[in-house]
């Protein structure tokens, strides 16, 4: 009897326990179910300072696709920006960046000052030089740029193609050249002068036998030059350097 007793005492027991944690379960099912005015003051405290929180978490949750469509979106529109801007980029570059005009240059020169030849001389110290003034014509081949070109300055130097010696230069300042057209500077007024170590220098000889007056029954000599340009545009740093030499390769200088 008495064991029966115990056994039913530790099923009862249980049992016990079991309906204990069952009324404690559906306890809890209760107070949620519960409005929060029908809540203990220190519970409605608790979701009162819980439940902004959640709000708050959730709301930023559903704020994170949309500001990730926003971003892409931005992206998107940043990417479409750059590339529509290097197309226009580089149409403007090609129609707009200056080409350097093709050169060429007259055959032969005038002088600046027809009463006036050009002078021969000796220093002192024996060193041979010769001076003059010569007007040439030069015609800048503009048909490869598309607007027109301004040009701040453009520097020319007349070579002897032989030795590569500068023996006169000149320049010409705020310059627009049309576009798809020939511009002729007429009687650019270039200054010449070189002056020797010996009567024996290679350059004075040319100079002399081409410029000098000839002898009786002698012809005239042509000397072959290079003209050495060079382009300064207006607005930009940069410049640009071509090397012409007249059609015929000679060039014939006044006397």
């Amino acid at each position: 009897m008495s064991s029966e007793k115990d056994m039913y005492e530790g099923s009862r027991g249980v049992y016990g326990y079991r309906d204990s944690g069952m009324q404690k379960s559906s306890s809890m099912m209760h107070h949620d179910m519960l409005e929060d005015d029908q809540l203990p003051i220190a519970e409605q405290y608790y979701r009162m300072g819980k439940r902004p929180r959640d709000d708050e978490h959730r709301a930023k949750e559903r704020r994170q696709p949309e500001r990730r469509r926003c971003r892409c979106a931005v992206h998107r529109c940043t990417v479409y920006l750059v590339f529509m801007a290097l197309i226009f980029g580089g149409i403007a570059t090609f129609f707009c960046w200056p080409r350097t005009p093709m050169v060429v240059v007259s055959s032969y020169a005038q002088r600046q000052d027809p009463q006036k030849a050009t002078q021969w001389g000796i220093t002192p110290d024996k060193r041979p030089w010769m001076e003059g003034q010569w007007l040439i014509n030069i015609t800048l081949d503009n048909h490869e740029n598309w607007i027109p070109t301004h040009i701040a300055k453009i520097d020319f130097t007349l070579l002897d193609s032989l030795t590569q010696q500068p023996f006169a230069v000149a320049n010409v300042e705020d310059l627009v050249v049309p576009p798809h057209t020939n511009t002729i500077l007429a009687n650019t007024n270039f200054y010449v002068h070189y002056s020797a170590r010996t009567e024996a220098d290679t350059t004075y000889q040319d100079l002399y036998h081409a410029c000098a007056q000839p002898k009786q029954g002698q012809d005239r000599a042509s000397i072959n030059v290079n003209m050495k340009v060079v382009f300064h545009y207006a607005g930009i740093l940069w410049s640009s350097t071509v090397i012409a030499s007249p059609p015929s390769g000679g060039f014939i200088c006044p006397m």
